[in-house]
């Protein structure tokens, strides 16, 4: 599910920043903000190294892109 999260945010470009803003892990920050914004980045940093190794995705010179 986080996955296809991922894929739907990057059928057009975007940087690791811009999706951490999305949220598609957590779904927002209700409460301890930095600490979601943290733990967000970590998550979708693991789902893009899978996702790149199955060659679902290609990194960018701005960020990534599903292919």
């Amino acid at each position: 599910m986080r996955e296809r999260a991922l894929l739907e945010l990057l059928a057009s470009e975007r940087s690791l920043a811009q999706l951490v803003e999305a949220s598609p892990i957590y779904g927002g920050r209700p409460y301890y903000p930095e600490l979601l914004a943290d733990w967000e980045e970590q998550m979708i940093l693991k789902h893009l190294e899978e996702l790149e190794r199955q060659g679902r995705i290609i990194p960018t010179g701005n960020g990534f892109l599903a292919v």
